[in-house]
């Protein structure tokens, strides 16, 4: 029993050796939100990623972004510009080189009535 768990052991560490072997690989995603996390019907927010290799370094990749949720949301899939379509939650995520980044919550809400106060005749 020893031994079998010795060769997972093995092989596990053989199937990440090609991540160790390029600092050029993306491993992880680095999402920025924009502050507050929230966005009136019809504005906009940006989002931002940074590519990180095995050493947590940045590194160029190309980065494209993504929502399940377009009734709420429209994401520009190559800037990260997110626009607010209708109240409610949606969730943005950045993809590069098959990595996907967590999803992120964005609240869409209702833009207030503007409200317009007449003086009596």
């Amino acid at each position: 029993m020893r031994s079998v768990r010795a060769g997972l052991v093995v092989l596990a560490l053989a199937g990440c050796s090609e991540l160790a072997s390029s600092d050029d690989t993306v491993v992880a995603l680095q999402v920025t939100a924009p502050p507050g996390s929230a966005v009136e019907v019809g504005d906009t927010v940006r989002y931002t990623v940074v590519a990180v290799n095995r050493n947590g370094d940045p590194i160029p990749a190309p980065i494209y972004w993504s929502t399940p949720d377009t009734l709420v949301i429209a994401v520009d899939s190559l800037s990260g510009l997110v626009l607010g379509e209708s109240p409610g939650q949606g969730r943005v995520q950045a993809i590069s080189d098959g990595l996907v980044s967590p999803l992120n919550i964005l609240t869409v809400i209702a833009t207030p009535d503007t409200l317009i106060l007449v003086p009596p005749d």
